[in-house]
């Protein structure tokens, strides 16, 4: 999903610098800060390449006062819930009437319920003339849309039949203001999914704004599961995940990377939103909401918000930091050198958890991600329990179930029985508990058709990144401020 890959260009310079480094009075390796004429010095024999040392690996939460980002807008977009697939793709790249406004509005988009399960989330928006649901995902970039020329092709490249895909409504048109010369998207998802096409500027309508030039993509080619309803993605992470490649298909290395503007980015900078938005996903049912997202508020009416049960966490710059000869080299969980020194995906760390009488407070960090239905966990996935550390999160909360969920190899996740009791489980941010509701942590209503268990809401997450998706987001109402680059969250546990 997210291994480090060391292309070329990265090898040769790694070799060069070790080269020089043997070569010169300059250390191999120093401790503590470097001085900038030290720095030169080990870099000089590289010349061409340019390199800025990124900030920590993990940066803490601060206890800074947030502004207040917890006021009303009547401006939303409902959510839309889709029938279909636990949702496994663990977004960010890895692996849901247009007015223009003046700086300071707020606006939403409802999302509304088509079915019972709540696996998958979207929102209405206008590409162009053509009003299309796409996917709501705060675990990647990109906006795209499928469109007349998309194909479906299988795993092994080929071209087949459409309804193997199950697209949902195609956009009719083209780029409305043009295509952008000698550029692509293509991006991949955690679940073996991708998308590949051109970009180019089109007009888009989200929450009531009308965003003017947004650059988007349009699929050519997809290995997709989509569910007949859906027709996209709307990306809402850090420009520094979005994936634009110079050239023609086949050029996907960072070196090649073109990075943009996304959509909620171009809203903020089009002075149409404040730099925030904030999302509350319901439970649905047939016929009802299945939330709603607010640009530059809090959407109206919400029920069931504890504003006195709150917490805030930093969104971190996460990496995975290589040193060679006194610089370094960073790639974080987006495979890319140059994101892992920007902000990327919403990345918090949580101080623990709470399970039954347990309790873990081991740091890590996880993804705040609408695009994946289920919690991912640390976990160990040998054969014998006897070979896994006395305590792996997803295990020790999986046994708490009555009777003890088991990992099924076969189904991708932990499985009990449907009438299974539940335990009682919280994550904790910022000293605050929030509890997550019984109801959330069983899929009672999509029994396995071989077994008939039923999964429930705590999966492998191996060794990372772990991920707070759609379970956890039923039961809070999350705020994302990237001018802060802090989330807050209130509880929303009863509604």
């Amino acid at each position: 999903m997210i291994g480090i890959v060391f292309k070329t260009l990265l090898a040769a310079a790694f070799v060069a610098s070790y080269q020089a480094a043997a070569t010169t009075t300059t250390p191999f390796v120093q401790l503590g800060p470097l001085t900038e004429e030290a720095r030169d010095a080990a870099l000089a024999p590289l010349p061409g390449i340019k390199f800025r040392e990124g900030p920590a690996v993990f940066q803490r939460p601060s206890k800074r006062e947030p502004k207040d980002r917890l006021k009303k807008t009547k401006n939303y977009s409902n959510l839309h819930s889709h029938d279909g697939k636990l949702s496994g793709r663990l977004s960010a790249t890895r692996r849901l009437g247009a007015a223009q406004r003046t700086h300071g509005g707020a606006g939403y988009e409802n999302i509304t319920a088509a079915n019972a399960y709540g696996t998958q989330y979207g929102l209405n928006v206008t590409f162009g003339d053509q009003r299309l649901l796409l996917d709501l995902d705060t675990g990647s970039s990109d906006t795209w849309a499928f469109y007349a020329g998309t194909n479906c092709t299988n795993a092994f490249g080929e071209v087949v039949e459409s309804r193997f895909c199950k697209f949902g409504p195609r956009y009719g048109g083209n780029f409305t203001h043009g295509a952008i010369a000698h550029e692509h998207l293509y991006v991949e998802y955690g679940d073996g999914e991708s998308v590949e096409g051109p970009l180019g500027y089109m007009d888009l309508t989200v929450g009531g704004f009308r965003v003017r030039n947004q650059t988007v993509g349009l699929a050519n080619e997809t290995v997709w599961q989509g569910n007949n309803i859906s027709s996209g993605v709307l990306g809402l992470a850090y420009p520094a995940l979005t994936n634009a490649f110079y050239g023609p298909k086949g050029r996907e290395y960072p070196y090649y990377a073109m990075q943009y503007s996304p959509v909620f980015s171009t809203m903020v900078d089009q002075g149409l939103v404040d730099d925030f938005f904030s999302v509350a996903i319901n439970r649905p049912t047939e016929n009802a909401s299945a939330g709603a997202i607010g640009f530059g508020g809090v959407p109206e009416g919400l029920a069931g918000v504890d504003y006195d049960t709150t917490g805030q966490a930093d969104i971190i710059v996460e990496g995975l930091m290589l040193i060679a000869a006194v610089f370094k080299f960073q790639a974080n969980v987006a495979n890319d050198i140059i994101a892992a020194s920007d902000y990327s995906f919403y990345t918090i760390i949580p101080d623990g958890w709470y399970f039954g009488s347990s309790t873990d407070d081991k740091k890590r960090p996880y993804i705040v991600d609408t695009g994946t239905t289920l919690i991912y966990l640390p976990t160990c996935k040998s054969l014998s329990p006897l070979l896994c550390p006395p305590l792996v999160l997803a295990q020790a909360i999986n046994n708490m179930f009555y009777p003890p969920a088991v990992y099924s190899f076969m189904n991708g996740g932990f499985l009990t029985t449907c009438d299974a009791v539940t335990p009682r489980v919280a994550v904790v941010i910022d000293g605050t508990p929030f509890y997550l509701n019984p109801e959330d942590l069983l899929f009672r209503s999509i029994p396995d058709e071989v077994t008939g268990l039923c999964m429930t809401a705590f999966n492998d997450g191996a060794t990372g990144p772990f991920i707070l998706g759609d379970v956890f987001l039923k039961n809070v109402l999350a705020v994302f401020d990237i001018g802060q680059n802090v989330l807050q969250f209130a509880s929303r546990i009863h509604y």
